[in-house]
């Protein structure tokens, strides 16, 4: 096997064993707004993106994270003004999503960090219970980035840290 799929294998368990920890304590975290989903989505998302720079991978599944999930937000708002204001609750609904939609495809290739996979993801999945999003948007907001920032931070700094003991490895043969 190689040592690059040791690697990932090695934080793939070390991502479902964190995972699993912070499910066991979900009903204990509930008063604090706590979304399973937030966290889990983050480690996997990190783990699809196609690219070998740690940091531009962390970078962008941090900022499409936080920016699907604002976005999810500001159709709500909007929508829940159109309405207010007498437009029909279809056209309240289709106008910013097709606005927000339109602006994440045809900005992919100029703002990559925060147009992307991630967003898009995050997005539809935050709009899944749009209402609890709307009650809890800080608190969403910040498990997203203070669980990204630590969870992944630490697989990050694990496969460093892996990659360096396996050139290490090499250099010694």
């Amino acid at each position: 096997m190689k040592t690059e799929t040791k690697i990932r294998l090695t934080i793939l368990v070390l991502m479902m064993v964190v995972n699993t920890i912070a499910q066991n304590f979900e009903t204990q975290l509930a008063a604090y707004h706590y979304e399973s989903w937030i966290v889990f989505m983050s480690n996997i998302m990190f783990f699809a993106i196609i690219d070998d720079n740690l940091k531009r991978k962390f970078i962008s599944t941090l900022t499409g994270s936080v920016v699907g999930l604002v976005q999810a937000y500001v159709l709500i708002l909007v929508r829940s003004f159109l309405a207010g204001i007498g437009i029909n609750a279809l056209l309240a609904t289709i106008l910013p999503l097709g606005i927000i939609l339109s602006c994440n495809i045809l900005l992919t290739h100029k703002l990559p960090y925060i147009c992307n996979n991630v967003t898009l993801t995050y997005f539809n999945v935050a709009l899944i219970n749009a209402e609890e999003l709307y009650m809890n948007f800080i608190p969403y907001l910040l498990w997203c980035i203070g669980e990204f920032v630590v969870m992944t931070g630490l697989c990050v700094i694990a496969m460093i840290y892996f990659m360096k003991q396996a050139k290490r490895g090499v250099q010694n043969v």
